[in-house]
């Protein structure tokens, strides 16, 4: 247990009077004394009477801090006494056990740490009683400066000791007042154990306090023992060996008698108990001997092991617990050695009630800083006089090594943060964008590197910071010499960061090799960016992609049209580098683009979803509006869509829009009457008749009039005429330009009559109708997709580039052999629906046409969940069943509509399925 201590001070009218000095507790105040001129400040050790043997000094200002027990925080001020002390006076003193006063002189006798010469700032400086002899009536102090529980009566200032007058001479008044007896208790070295006035001493010593050098008298246990308090009023007088008390209660009682014989009343101290238990065994009948006690925590037990006990603080707080436990007067004892198993500290704790539980803490936080090693604490139950509940293996106890470790390892083994699990961005693989650590998805995983493995017992200790707060932190999985980290929790839009150190076991930073400094950690920024089309801070905030044009879009007579069908794309002719063998795409904004690191994401996708080319684009300088994308990939014969996603710098949709088109390079076929073949190569066509398989235009003859053709009959003045070879030519072009060229160049045609004509009309089954991706027609379905167990349509793509992504799905069909549940966000709507896809209408509560649309067909028993995300900000969608939004036919299923607007999107439902809007 510490000790306590005080200081003698005056508070006027010559009474001197000893002040406690309190122990200061981490974050408390020390006692603070006003110094005066010349003054003598003695310090005595509550416990003896006498001042303590060794103390600490140091100097701060004007003021000089004194120290007991080792302790890091001054427990006494004397505040100015470097102000008020004459030169070379030493004014801090105590009394020796032979009455005389002393110096407190440095341990090390060297001049310079004198208390008079200690530096301003200086360390702490040991003290030690044995300097020159003062004379007692030299002892003073100044005035106290207010603190907590003193007595107000203290303020005052300080005469100097000495003035106070003695009992007789110089013809003063007769000193008729008997001594006052102030305490009279068990001295404090024989309350053996906890301090609760339990002993295990059968000859204890009682201490008290009274009237300077008065005369003493003690009666324990009915026998009377004398002695003589000291000058400063404390007594102590000791039971002898031939009256050893035994086992019980005892209350001593004391009286004084003042050197001019007046005696005070009989003054009952404080009881106590002797209990001598043999061999510190059990105490008979103990409750608490089936207790369990533990040691269960350290105040921070550092290091990626939180429960090992391997620790960087050496000034810790200890906790632990006790099972069955009765509070019977038995303290916890708490003994902790250091690694040579010397005892360095003994504490006694009281348990605290915790639900049916005890709990126990021992706070050395404020105590001397424990060096570098392997301690041992033990934990034992006890009784009030030290005597251990249990004996043998039964004892109540627990033992914990501790290690202190409070210097990190030698070198940081080349540690390196190296990436990110998706560092979004708007760029291949290789762009910049993709290693710059700003990504749209708000939980990611991090990855780095060492130049060397870790040695044993060392880690990777990550923080994700975001300013000066700690958002995460946590130890990276380190395999080799490559690790990984990820936070665990969703994080918010903002720029963080990500800080890696390597640290021993017990939590401490590499230092620079040969030396305590600390290694800075590897750091790096991070960004976290999901909100695209809603982001205030983004220019292009708002910005719509609209209309996609194709550069060669060909059509009959080697012109150009706007019907989105070419003959160009499919590098028909082999031949590289010219335009049939690649297709320039070029879109619109609906307003100037911001460059701020945004671009627009083409893609070339074909009927099977899947992505043919991709490419970032940048909008053109010169007109910001517009964008310009040149494919030179050869595509197959057949449908695909242009799709064109604006997306900010990491990777956010802001808006998309998409275009579809065919490519066909196949020649049209014709059909004619029957016709009969004589000599010299000449045919004859009687009753003439021509078709094609294909819709297109045709001319007839080089000045012919350009008519077009859905089916039918080829109408051309050919009846009752002759062409010799050459002279027949008829050029049919379909839409897509492909060139069929009806000629005579094997011989003579004859044609006779020519058979009725025959036009169907758009409501006949024989009528050949033109593509159209204008808009009045729906374009059908794209990327469909079977789905037989429960399955996220995000899982579709993941924003990266890679042909292998299916990049469009408009139609799923859920299982019709099991139930079915499918997650859908309206970004996933957005991503992967094509325009115009099943629905153009336009009716007041159904405006599909120019929506990117989505299809889902199930059945009972499937569902559906539905959210409003797009990228990470939350979009609402208006549909369903109780909606305005008018129900969808399509074929024999009606479908539920969900729409957004600003956003431009469609999704059809199945009503059979079930819809959770979350």
């Amino acid at each position: 247990m510490s000790k306590s201590y005080k200081i003698k001070v005056n508070q006027g009218g010559g009474e001197a009077k000893f002040v406690d000095i309190p122990q200061v507790s981490a974050g408390g105040q020390p006692l603070a004394v006003k110094a005066v001129p010349g003054g003598k400040y003695q310090l005595v050790d509550a416990s003896t009477g006498y001042g303590p043997e060794n103390i600490r000094a140091s100097r701060s200002g004007q003021n000089l801090k004194v120290f007991f027990e080792g302790r890091t925080q001054p427990d006494l001020v004397i505040e100015d006494y470097y102000k008020e002390t004459p030169e070379g006076f030493n004014g801090l003193i105590g009394e020796a056990e032979t009455g005389r006063f002393y110096e407190y002189i440095p341990e090390t006798a060297a001049g310079t740490s004198a208390v008079p010469l200690l530096a301003d700032g200086s360390n702490q400086v040991g003290m030690a009683l044995g300097g020159a002899e003062i004379n007692a009536s030299g002892a003073a102090v100044g005035a106290l400066v207010a603190a907590a529980g003193l007595n107000p009566l203290l303020l005052a200032p300080l005469a100097l000791l000495g003035a106070a007058g003695g009992g007789g001479g110089g013809g003063g008044t007769p000193d008729t007042t008997p001594p006052v007896i102030k305490s009279a208790k068990l001295h404090v070295d024989d309350d053996t154990g906890a301090k609760d006035n339990v002993t295990s001493d059968k000859t204890p010593r009682i201490t008290g306090e009274t009237e300077p050098n008065a005369n003493v008298s003690v009666e324990v246990n009915g026998k009377t023992y004398t002695g003589t308090a000291n000058g400063s009023g404390v007594f102590v007088i000791q039971v002898p060996d031939a009256d050893a008390l035994k086992d019980g209660p005892y209350t001593p009682k004391v009286t004084a008698t003042d050197a001019a014989n007046n005696k005070s009343a009989v003054f009952d101290g404080t009881p106590f108990k002797v209990d001598t238990s043999p061999e510190k065994n059990e105490p008979d009948n103990d409750p608490n001997a089936t207790s369990v006690i533990d040691i269960v925590s350290i105040t921070v037990d550092s290091g990626q092991n939180k429960t090992d006990f391997y620790t960087n603080d050496n000034q810790l707080l200890f906790n632990g617990t006790l099972k069955n436990f009765t509070d019977n007067g038995d303290w916890v004892k708490l003994e902790l050695r250091d690694p040579t198993s010397k005892l360095i500290d003994t504490a006694y704790v009281k348990p605290v009630a915790n639900g049916s539980t005890w709990d126990w803490t021992w706070d050395r936080s404020a105590q001397d800083k424990l060096v570098d090693g392997q301690y041992s604490l033990t934990a034992v139950v006890v009784d009030g006089a030290d005597n251990i509940v249990g004996s043998g293996n039964t004892r109540v106890s627990d033992v914990q090594a501790i290690t202190i470790d409070t210097v990190g390892p030698q070198g940081n083994r080349g540690l390196a943060i190296v990436s990110m699990s998706m560092d979004s961005g708007v760029g291949g693989v290789t762009d910049p964008s993709r290693t710059d650590f700003k990504t749209n998805d708000n939980t990611p995983s991090f990855t780095g590197k060492l130049s060397e493995g870790l040695q044993s017992g060392e880690n990777i200790f990550i923080q994700l910071m975001k300013g000066n707060d700690v958002v995460d932190s946590g130890f990276a999985t380190v395999s080799g010499t490559g690790w990984t980290w990820a936070p665990s929790t969703t994080l918010l839009d903002s720029t963080y960061k990500l800080n890696a150190q390597v640290v021993d076991a017990a939590g401490n930073p590499a230092v620079t090799a040969g030396s305590t400094t600390v290694i800075p950690p590897s750091s790096q920024d991070v960004v976290i960016d999901t909100k695209g089309s809603s982001d205030g801070d983004d220019g292009n905030k708002g910005l719509k992609t609209t209309g996609i044009s194709l550069s060669t879009d060909t059509a009959g007579e080697q012109k150009t049209n706007s019907d989105f069908v070419t003959s160009d794309g499919a590098n028909k002719d082999s031949v590289t580098g010219n335009d049939d063998d690649k297709l320039t795409f070029t879109g619109t904004l609906s307003s100037g683009f911001t460059k701020n690191g945004g671009k627009v994401w083409v893609q070339i996708i074909d009927a099977n979803g899947v992505a043919k080319s991709n490419a970032y684009v940048e909008p053109e300088t010169v007109n910001s509006n517009t964008w310009k994308y040149e494919n030179l990939v050869p595509l197959a014969e057949g449908q695909y869509v242009a799709k064109s996603i604006l997306m900010d710098h990491v990777g956010n949709i802001i808006s998309a829009s998409d275009q579809s088109f065919a490519v066909d390079i196949t020649i049209s076929d014709w059909t004619r009457s029957q016709s009969t073949t004589s000599g010299q190569n000449i045919t004859t066509f009687d009753n003439f008749s021509f078709s094609m398989n294909e819709s297109g235009t045709y001319r007839f003859g080089p000045n012919g009039e350009l008519k077009n053709y859905n089916g039918g009959s080829l109408i051309f003045d050919a009846a009752n005429k002759e062409f010799s070879t050459g002279q027949f030519v008829l050029d049919f072009w379909d839409q897509a330009g492909n060139l069929r060229k009806i000629t005579n160049e094997g011989g003579t045609w004859i044609f006779g009559t020519a058979a009725p004509a025959v036009a169907p009309q758009p409501t006949d089954a024989t009528y050949l109708a033109s593509k159209d991706f204008s808009g009045l027609k729906a374009v059908g379905t794209v990327g469909k997709i079977d789905v037989s167990s429960n399955f996220d349509m995000a899982s579709l793509y993941d924003g990266i580039d890679s042909v292998a992504d299916k990049t469009a799905a408009n139609h799923v069909v859920l299982s019709n052999t099991s139930d079915v549940i499918l997650n859908v966000s309206m970004g996933d709507v957005l991503a992967l629906g094509v325009t115009n896809s099943f629905s153009i209408a336009v009716g007041a509560n159904s405006l599909h046409k120019g929506q990117t649309q989505m299809r889902i067909d199930g059945q009972s028993g499937d569902q559906v969940n539905l959210d409003g995300l797009v990228n990470g900000e939350k979009w609402v969608w208006t549909g369903g069943e109780n909606s305005t939004n008018s129900p969808l036919g399509i074929g024999s299923d009606t479908y539920d509509v969900y729409t957004n607007t600003a956003l431009g999107v469609a999704l059809f439902i199945d009503q059979d399925v079930k819809v959770n809007i979350l």
